[in-house]
């Protein structure tokens, strides 16, 4: 059943086109793919795929290693979630600007390079983080494998930045381990919006502004609100070519969020650079938390949109049922091959599917008024 599912899908968006390899070897290739695609995404070794069906192991492998990458899947995904994207039953869920994303524990087992051990998560073995992202029509346009000792937050604007799907994202919500104050800045800097769930939000720091050469900011009225810090913005002003520059970096992709979040941190002493930012991101998250706390539908908005995600979440478990739910594969993009790609294909199979139903039973129901 979901080998024909994966294939009639492939029918519809031929998405196996970009799966490209430089010689063809057997006839029999499109099966295999399918096959192996099919087993890797339900977590099912090669192994046990080509003991269950009468496919043959050596055949599986080269397939496996020769047509899928990272390249190759993601250009599959993309024409995914396109073809998903155009379907009229999209546009009830959402209009494909809000994502999500968050992270899924999956345990290890054997000598996995990015594997970390954390007994809150697995006992004593060690597993990894899959990081996921979901736009508000439940399609899967990115992800990727990290170490569970990584905070999320340090990723979340990768792909929000790679997309090369249709969808335009312009809001992204995590929860509160996908949030920093830099995590502000950054996403504002870039034309976007960081809209996150906030744990004890009443603790959150929020900051007035204040100038010494310009006295109509410190008169600004604030709501009734405890605010307890300060932003300076002549500092910010006299630093905005800083901004600008890391602005630029981001959009142009000379360096990844993730690289320069990451480097900023790393510094044994706060910089100039890393001290922008953060002011820059905490008058920005004192203005969404305004906004949080003020307006009742954007709180349901990043409720509504976080819940799709572990949504997503519930159907990654249904389908990865193989390995007694363990990752035995060593290199991270083995790890990740096919998940993405194949979750995307049952949400463009249940929804086509319906939408032809839908449409049948209309026609058929005017029939029968006539």
């Amino acid at each position: 059943m979901r080998e024909a599912t994966v294939a009639t899908v492939d029918s519809w968006v031929n998405y196996s086109s970009e799966f490209r390899e430089g010689i063809g070897r057997n006839t029999e290739h499109e099966a295999l793919k399918y096959a192996a695609l099919m087993g890797s995404a339900c977590n099912i070794s090669l192994a046990d795929l080509a003991r269950s069906s009468d496919l043959d192991y050596q055949s599986l492998w080269w397939v496996a290693n020769n047509y899928f990458n990272d390249e190759n899947l993601r250009s599959a995904n993309t024409k995914l979630v396109n073809f998903h994207h155009k379907q009229w039953l999209s546009g009830y869920w959402g209009n494909g600007t809000l994502s999500s994303s968050d992270g899924q524990r999956f345990p290890t087992s054997g000598n996995i390079r990015n594997a970390k051990a954390v007994t809150k998560y697995f006992g004593y073995g060690r597993g990894v983080t899959f990081y996921s992202y979901v736009s508000d029509q439940y399609s899967q346009y990115g992800g990727k494998v990290i170490a569970t000792t990584e905070r999320d937050a340090t990723y979340v604007l990768d792909e929000a930045l790679a997309n090369e799907t249709d969808l335009e994202i312009m809001e992204h919500t995590t929860d509160t381990h996908g949030y920093t104050d830099l995590l502000f800045a950054l996403f504002n800097l870039v034309g976007k919006q960081l809209i996150s769930r906030l744990r004890d939000l009443w603790s959150q720091r929020l900051c007035k502004i204040k100038s010494s050469t310009n006295t109509e900011y410190n008169e600004l009225a604030y709501p009734p609100l405890k605010f307890t810090g300060t932003v300076n913005i002549d500092y910010l002003k006299k630093n905005a070519h800083e901004l600008q520059r890391v602005s630029a970096s981001l959009q142009t992709g000379t360096v990844t969020a993730s690289l320069l979040m990451s480097k900023l941190q790393s510094y044994p002493r706060q910089n100039n650079l890393m001290y922008v930012l953060l002011s820059y991101g905490q008058l920005e998250k004192t203005i969404f938390i305004c906004n949080y706390l003020l307006i009742p539908p954007l709180r349901k908005k990043v409720s509504r949109q976080l819940n799709k995600g572990e949504q997503l979440h519930n159907l990654k478990l249904f389908l990865r049922f193989g390995g007694d739910g363990f990752i035995r594969k060593l290199k991270g993009d083995a790890q990740s091959r096919g998940t993405t790609s194949d979750r995307s294909k049952y949400e463009c199979s249940d929804q086509y599917c319906f939408g032809l139903e839908y449409h049948l039973y209309s026609r058929n129901s005017k029939r029968t008024q006539k």
